[in-house]
């Protein structure tokens, strides 16, 4: 087999990304197919700036006819060239990426009256409603690739806080805030899933609100046993099934 890179292949890419041809001649044009699974992930190797920094995310086939190909067998593959990261993004056994979104949370609170329990937000008789606090929060918008939707598995997680460290964060500061997983085909043909899984962090543990009478943040109640968030180690978020 013959494999031949198409004169401008390198002025049509650039870091962002683009397309290139290859013309390949073979004895026999079931072939190409081995050469599309060679291009599908490969690097580009076109040297310059982008050298090595982009990865082949899809391959189209164009066989050719006429007095120019008599036997039939050729075939001109036109790939298309990504930054490696969004290739290396649909590795199904990859651990999930990870993005942040910075923001605040304001909130008025009430405080317990007498002996009773207390909770954000809950109306309690003979008492204002004190001044708005500001928290900080961030987002952990965490994505990858599974062969499974899975959507089963993010139950174990669902209204929970963190029991372990999870990224740099404390036991009781991260907030599981769900998870989806939208199907879709990758460039091999097999179906898939890209997840996304929300995560909040915040200044101050999720089950503490601020209590005026003794100056303090401390875990709420609501029923008057249980804290808000039951709490379940997080690590498993960030390399899910």
């Amino acid at each position: 087999m013959t494999v031949e890179r198409s004169k401008g292949w390198r002025n049509r890419l650039s870091l962002d990304g683009g397309s290139g041809s290859t013309h390949v001649v073979v004895s026999d044009i079931s072939e190409i197919e081995a050469v599309r699974q060679s291009l599908l992930g490969s690097q580009d190797t076109s040297g310059g700036a982008v050298n090595g920094l982009l990865k082949c995310m899809s391959v189209e086939t164009r066989y050719g006819t006429g007095s120019d190909d008599p036997a039939g067998n050729k075939a001109t593959t036109t790939a298309e060239f990504v930054p490696a990261w969004k290739v290396d993004a649909l590795d199904p056994t990859a651990a999930f990426a990870i993005r942040y979104n910075y923001s605040a949370d304001g909130f008025t609170y009430n405080i317990k009256n007498g002996n009773a329990k207390w909770a954000s937000g809950k109306p309690i008789y003979n008492r204002n409603v004190m001044p708005r606090k500001v928290l900080s929060i961030t987002e952990a918008i965490l994505f990858g690739v599974r062969l499974t939707a899975g959507l089963t598995t993010y139950a174990q997680w669902t209204d929970k806080v963190n029991s372990d460290i999870f990224l740099g964060a404390a036991p009781g500061f991260a907030l599981f805030k769900g998870a989806s997983a939208d199907p879709f085909q990758l460039p091999d043909g097999r179906k898939a899933y890209k997840h996304q899984v929300t995560v909040a962090f915040r200044s101050i543990e999720w089950n503490k609100d601020y209590n005026e009478d003794t100056g303090a943040w401390e875990v709420c109640f609501p029923d008057g046993t249980n804290p808000k968030f039951g709490s379940v180690a997080f690590a498993g978020l960030l390399n899910p099934p």
